[in-house]
């Protein structure tokens, strides 16, 4: 599928080539807040469930006694509000970066299909004479859709997928190498 990804890019304009790598770095930075936003659970529930780490971890209490926090509740119902709001623009983030996907390959898709559109166009009378106008149809909305459902999107899916996988694993192995 990576020779049909390559050979779309080559049929793409320049601009278009810039956004694919603009859409390749977004899928990465999606994967890089879904980790944070997934390693950040852990350290919340450690918290939840024995708050005297708050003044044992100099972070935690560094940031208690600057945003003014009198009890251990209060600061953990708010670590849990904050974790919260991290994952909601987590997903946000995400959302956005699925919709920013799906327009650049649609405007892609909308390129060929009008690059093809206009070979057609100049073609001579007889190119015509002995094939069917669903031969074109079929080429110009089903082949061009074909690839870019099941070839170009897929694989920005896939690589922003697989970036994620090597993040959550340096994370897992950061956290506790033995275990990973």
């Amino acid at each position: 599928h990576f020779n049909t990804v390559s050979k779309v890019l080559h049929m793409l304009p320049r601009k278009q080539k810039y956004k694919f790598v603009f859409v390749l770095l977004m899928g990465v930075v999606a994967a890089l807040i879904e980790v944070v936003g997934v390693g950040s659970v852990a350290p919340f529930l450690g918290v939840a469930s024995y708050p005297k780490i708050i003044h044992n971890n100099m972070i935690l209490s560094k940031a208690y006694d600057f945003l003014g926090f009198t009890t251990d509740k209060n600061f953990v119902i708010f670590l849990g509000l904050a974790v919260l709001a991290f994952i909601a623009t987590t997903n946000s983030f995400k959302a956005f970066n699925r919709m920013i996907t799906i327009r650049f390959t649609s405007r892609c898709r909308h390129i060929l299909a009008t690059q093809l559109m206009d070979g057609y166009l100049r073609q001579k009378y007889v190119f015509f004479l002995h094939r069917g106008t669903h031969e074109f149809v079929k080429n110009i909305n089903g082949e061009i859709q074909n690839i870019f459902a099941t070839v170009f999107q897929p694989f920005i899916e896939f690589t922003a997928s697989l970036v994620q996988i090597c993040f959550f694993s340096i994370f897992l192995i950061y956290m506790n190498p033995f275990v990973s």
